[in-house]
């Protein structure tokens, strides 16, 4: 449904020069020229939505308050009331009966723009008022976390898990999924909640500036955060100085009284979108250090990942921005909303909230279209429609037992290895047509193999794959293998 704003106002220069302004700004007009058809357009809906109202006190056919107020009870919208100079004492009283601003006559369209732009910044963000104040004092939740995808519910449930906690949590998952404000509500749902949040960009040229300059700079940063949360973000960028610096930080201290010393430290909340076992292998990251943070390691999904959520998210950034912008954007047309759920979002949720930005900056209505994703919709028709971005991965069989036991998968080559008991285990290497399989499946077979070894014992299966659990339960997820606590196979290899 279209939106406008009723303008009550029977001054043609007036009424011409708010066209215009309102124009500007992504919406149209309807004039009404007396009180009464003023009133019965708020209420007809065949015009469309009402987004604002601008108010003439001075009507031929009404008294000015006594319209105002009829106004107020036909919308919930906010009204810009004008007036003369002489009317300048019945700004309280209009203010009172429910105006959102009073402008002096003659109007400029410098002032109208400004009342505007406010009045529907304040309309934007009706239901985002709560979360922005929680924001603002560093009490984000997970109540403000949009999860209405499974993958991102797991998540959130491990999440208030972990607030009840005192344990380190490592955030795991690409770039631009969200990991930090999901720290914020880890540390708002806490017990610490009231304490500092105190962040540092280990991947941040400023961060290493500042190391390199002062030495005690991590060591500033955890008496900073005592009692609350030091927030690690990308901490396999840490340099190794600093790596060692934070394990004396860790070691728990003999100097501390009372009968919980820990609450007197900070707690570690740490993030990272790489493989920290191989930055292991490779020297670049302490091995204890390691196993210090990934106490409980939480796999935040890609968005691609998270198709019931792209709906919401993309409508809260609309309403954020359009209130930064002085604009008002009604909704995300279906078109436009096809279009996001078609891309693959290589930058996931961050990508996605910039992708917004510019959409409403470009918008030229109350609906976010097609249109204004053109970077998008270039992607996805890129190369004669193929898609330039990486695809979603897709999603494999069910898990349903090792790949193989025995050396026995019919009608294929494989690879036997002899196991501890005499039996032979093995993975088939090609395809019943004699090609080689793509290495996708022969790993999806080797974790399906090895829970069925190590009887779905994950972390006995991640240890003896060289992964994180994390790392296992995501791929277990991108090759629909669901886990089998204790599971035994069928095939007898005893």
């Amino acid at each position: 449904m279209q939106s406008y704003v009723l303008v009550a106002q029977n001054h043609p220069e007036t009424n011409a020069l708010l066209e215009v302004t309102v124009a500007k700004l992504g919406l149209h007009c309807h004039i009404a020229t007396d009180a009464a058809t003023a009133i019965i357009a708020a209420g007809e809906e065949a015009l469309g939505r009402v987004a604002l109202v601008v108010l003439d006190l001075h009507l031929p056919d009404g008294d000015g308050i006594s319209v105002l107020k009829q106004l107020r009870e036909k919308v919930n919208v906010p009204i810009i009331v004008l007036a003369g100079a002489e009317a300048v004492g019945s700004a309280e009283v209009a203010f009172e009966a429910g105006a959102s601003d009073f402008i002096i006559k003659p109007i400029t369209a410098e002032r109208i723009t400004i009342a505007v732009r406010n009045a529907l910044r304040v309309r934007a963000l009706e239901g985002e008022i709560a979360r922005i104040t929680r924001k603002v004092d560093g009490r984000l939740s997970f109540s403000d976390v949009i999860c209405n995808a499974l993958e991102m519910q797991r998540a959130v449930m491990l999440g208030r898990r972990a607030a009840d906690l005192e344990m380190p949590v490592l955030l795991e998952g690409e770039i631009g999924t969200g990991k930090e404000m999901f720290a914020k509500a880890i540390h708002g749902d806490s017990d610490r909640s009231g304490h500092s949040f105190v962040m540092i960009h280990c991947a941040d040229p400023a961060s290493a500036a500042a190391w390199s300059n002062r030495q005690s700079y991590l060591a500033d940063a955890w008496t900073e955060a005592r009692n609350g949360v030091l927030f690690l973000d990308e901490i396999g960028e840490l340099p190794i100085s600093l790596q060692d610096e934070l394990v004396k930080l860790l070691e728990p201290s003999e100097n501390v009284k009372g009968d919980n010393p820990a609450s007197e430290h900070p707690r570690l909340i740490c993030t990272t979108s790489q493989n920290l076992i191989e930055r292991v292998k490779t020297k670049q990251f302490r091995e204890d250090l390691y196993y210090r943070i990934n106490v409980f390691p939480i796999w935040l999904p890609s968005l691609r990942d998270r198709q019931d959520d792209i709906d919401e998210l993309a409508s809260n950034f609309a309403a954020r921005f359009s209130a930064d912008v002085g604009k008002y954007i009604e909704c995300i047309d279906e078109q436009a909303k096809a279009l996001l759920h078609g891309y693959a979002w290589p930058g996931n949720v961050r990508q996605l909230e910039n992708m917004v930005y510019r959409a409403v900056v470009l918008a030229e209505g109350d609906k976010l279209t097609a249109q204004d994703f053109p970077q998008i919709a270039a992607g996805l028709h890129a190369s004669n429609g193929a898609q330039s971005s990486a695809p979603a991965p897709e999603s494999k069989a069910p898990y349903n037992g090792p790949a193989m036991l025995g050396g026995n998968w019919p009608g294929a080559d494989a690879i036997t290895l002899p196991s501890t008991n005499g039996a032979a285990l093995g993975i088939p290497i090609l395809t019943q047509e004699g090609e080689i399989r793509s290495l996708t499946e022969i790993e999806a077979d080797l974790i399906r193999m090895a829970l069925g070894h190590y009887r779905g014992h994950i972390t006995e299966v991640a240890r003896r794959l060289g992964i994180g659990r994390s790392t296992l339960y995501r791929k277990m997820r991108e090759f629909g293998l669901e886990p089998r606590q204790n599971h035994v196979s069928h095939t007898t290899h005893t």
